[in-house]
């Protein structure tokens, strides 16, 4: 697993209480596969957008639908978007 998906498993897990996620076997589920709600979803991408100093276009936020997606999401931000200390 790369930091980046460390980082994004850690953030997942700290915004939606009781979540567990299997990177290797639950990287393409869908969010609802893994028992992730549309909240559970924004609290997610708050948690990233914070931790990354970064926003998501509407359009890319609608797209999106499993873990393995949002890790590459994060992972095609500009340079720049460093995590925050």
């Amino acid at each position: 697993m790369t930091n980046i998906e460390t980082t994004v498993l850690e953030l997942m897990e700290g915004a939606v209480s009781g979540l567990k996620i299997d990177p290797e076997k639950d990287r393409d589920k869908t969010f609802k596969e893994v028992g992730i709600d549309s909240l559970d979803k924004m609290m997610i991408l708050l948690a990233i957008q914070e931790h990354w100093d970064c926003e998501f276009a509407p359009e890319e936020i609608d797209k999106l639908d499993s873990f393995g997606e949002l890790c590459t999401m994060v992972e095609g931000l500009p340079e720049g978007n460093e995590p925050k200390s």
